[in-house]
């Protein structure tokens, strides 16, 4: 290594061409050892390699310079490698990469400009306590620090992130980032409409006392309005198959709706209103269980045993082997398909803190629900 003016090179090119006297005249104050070992260099095969120092890119659109110094430009080409697969995972589509790349920056800027630093220390003689971190000033912290990262993790780490900072909402457990779920994608977006998702519905409307089902309601804010001491409400039994969100499996739920409902919302003002009621939902998957709980389903677990015939239907409901609903349907003749009906909102149901401190709890309608959202 020599003073850049003693061999009138120019550009940034690691093979040019040089001379042996050249060479000689450069070292011409070392000791004769030197100049002797020297003195055996082939006449054409002397090439200058001229190093540079350059201030830290603020981008790394066209390259990142390292000093030769612990085979550092390679390792960290090896971790951008590394932390570029990470970030570019199967699915990436072609707008996402511009946000990606951005990501990569982030993740590399900071450890990558702290190891240049350290390269140029005993290169230019900067002594470490000039280097602006404190990961450089010891020699055995930077060895820690060099040798401890693992760049596909933290890459990994940072995507993780980057989609919890777009995502809409967010659900435990917090660690593993968002995912998919009810009827939305990775970024809580919604899925559309799935054309592969196949469902069979039984359901029996059947009439009772209005003053029984009244019971069932969870406030004093709902009401069943018929004008006549009858009411009606309906056993739902749903077997949803092939759903993108559960691997392509699928899941049964078991409700009870009551019919003519109105919520008030303000006594005051008598802001109504009407639909159905889901009371209780029972589902034989944990997933759709808590997530339905999120929206306000009121929704519990239970095992669903169906069995169908042409004529007849029977299921039971039942919990730990233990059953406690049994839906029996004979007699049961085909029909041609008739309209389809337009149903009433569904209202979904969710409990939060009241006004009058802990252990006061009360339900509150957000909004209105079709009934195969869970």
């Amino acid at each position: 290594m020599h003073p850049d003016n003693e061999s009138n090179t120019h550009g940034g090119g690691w093979n040019q061409s040089s001379s042996k006297d050249t060479l000689l005249k450069s070292f011409d104050g070392f000791s004769d050892d030197v100049k002797t070992l020297l003195e055996k260099a082939n006449l054409d095969g002397v090439t200058v390699w001229r190093l540079l120092d350059h201030p830290t890119l603020p981008t790394w659109i066209k390259g990142r310079p390292f000093l030769p110094y612990q085979g550092q430009g390679g390792a960290q080409a090896v971790e951008d490698g590394a932390a570029l697969g990470a970030l570019f995972p199967p699915g990436t589509l072609t707008s996402d990469v511009e946000d990606r790349l951005k990501l990569y920056f982030e993740c590399r800027s900071e450890r990558a400009t702290m190891i240049q630093e350290y390269t140029r220390a005993p290169t230019l003689k900067l002594g470490h306590s000039n280097l602006g971190h404190r990961e450089t000033t010891n020699s055995l912290r930077f060895v820690a620090f060099n040798f401890d990262h693992d760049a596909h993790d933290f890459a990994c780490g940072v995507l993780k992130l980057h989609f919890e900072s777009r995502a809409t909402f967010h659900r435990m457990p917090l660690g593993f980032g968002p995912g998919p779920g009810l009827g939305n994608d990775f970024g809580g977006g919604p899925l559309g409409i799935d054309r592969s998702i196949t469902y069979h519905t039984t359901y029996m409307t059947f009439k009772s006392r209005k003053s029984y089902l009244q019971i069932l309601m969870p406030t004093k804010e709902f009401r069943i309005d018929t004008g006549n001491g009858w009411a009606t409400a309906t056993f739902s039994i749903t077997k949803l198959s092939n759903l993108a969100w559960l691997g392509g499996r699928g899941y049964s739920h078991f409700d009870l709706y009551v019919h003519d409902v109105v919520y008030t919302q303000h006594q005051q003002e008598k802001l109504e209103k009407r639909g159905d009621l889901l009371v209780v939902r029972f589902e034989n998957m944990a997933d759709p269980i808590i997530m339905c709980q999120e929206l306000g389903f009121p929704s519990i677990f239970a095992t669903l045993e169906a069995q169908r015939t042409d004529d007849s239907y029977n299921l039971s409901a039942g919990w730990e082997g233990t059953e406690f609903c049994g839906l029996r349907l004979d007699g049961l003749t085909a029909q041609e398909p008739g309209p389809v009906a337009v149903r009433p909102p569904i209202f979904p149901i969710e409990d939060c803190r009241g006004p009058h401190g802990a252990g006061s709890f009360r339900g509150t309608v957000h909004h209105g629900l079709t009934a195969d959202t869970c």
